[in-house]
């Protein structure tokens, strides 16, 4: 499925959240959404997930609105990782990746074949298969946070937005969660996601998208958008930018004025 947002503009209450937007994430692509606090990154994932109402301009499913997808198909077509999900009834960790097969009209205690072997691929891929039958409310917060993702996973969408899906991850299973974002979009998946960690953004993306005000203000490979002039301006940073064999070197000095 194709996912395109037109001169998508979002309000919340009497504030422009998002203005005059255009994005369209590319199936095999990893696109990162970077910008500062209270730039629209989260909104704009919304909106994309049709979980925010535009107050002006569409977001497109295959050229037809989203709006006109039913919720079933919706859900089917685009799976949706927030930022900060919280888990509150001590389901047991294959039970709560089972939920990304609701979409499907599977029954989680009783999944065919395909729905199980999505969720038991989905609980390997986070490294949750030993604790695949422990109370989610046991486990860690990076633990839990990777049991939110392989719901995500389970429901084999081929569009997935996650907001700031490493930031309660150590750095090993930070390194693995976006190796596996990667390999969805070599699998033909466009993966969208909301990231604070520019050298992790740097390294990984295909395309980065600078939101700042609400506004998209550059967008493009990596080692053309983040630039110390660009990192400069939007995230009042000092950084050094190095081009190196693994990828780009992104880390940042000091602040800037």
């Amino acid at each position: 499925m194709r996912l395109e947002a037109r001169g998508l503009s979002v309000r919340l209450g009497r504030r422009a959240a998002l203005a005059d937007l255009d994005l369209a994430p590319l199936p095999g692509e990893l696109a990162v959404v970077v910008g500062p606090n209270g730039a629209g990154k989260t909104t704009l994932l919304r909106a994309l997930a049709g979980l925010a109402v535009p107050s002006a301009g569409a977001v497109l499913a295959d050229g037809r609105p989203l709006a006109a997808l039913s919720r079933e198909a919706r859900a089917r077509a685009i799976a949706y990782l927030p930022q900060g999900g919280s888990a509150s009834w001590p389901l047991p960790v294959r039970v709560v990746a089972a939920l990304g097969r609701l979409p499907h009209g599977e029954r989680v205690e009783a999944l065919p074949p395909e729905g199980r072997a999505a969720v038991e691929a989905a609980l390997a891929e986070v490294d949750l298969t030993p604790h695949a039958d422990r109370p989610v409310t046991e486990l860690s917060g990076g633990e839990r946070a990777r049991a939110l993702l392989a719901r995500a996973l389970a429901t084999r969408a081929p569009v997935l937005l996650a907001d700031e899906p490493v930031a309660a991850l150590d750095p090993h299973h930070q390194l693995g969660t976006l190796e596996l974002l990667r390999a969805r979009t070599r699998a033909g998946c466009a993966v969208v996601a909301v990231m604070h960690d520019l050298a992790l953004a740097a390294r990984f993306a295909d395309r980065i998208v600078v939101i700042e005000s609400g506004r998209l203000v550059a967008q493009g490979a990596p080692a053309a958008v983040l630039t110390p002039e660009r990192l400069a301006s939007t995230f009042r940073v000092r950084a050094l930018v190095e081009a190196r064999p693994d990828g780009l070197l992104v880390a940042a000095r000091d602040r800037a004025p």
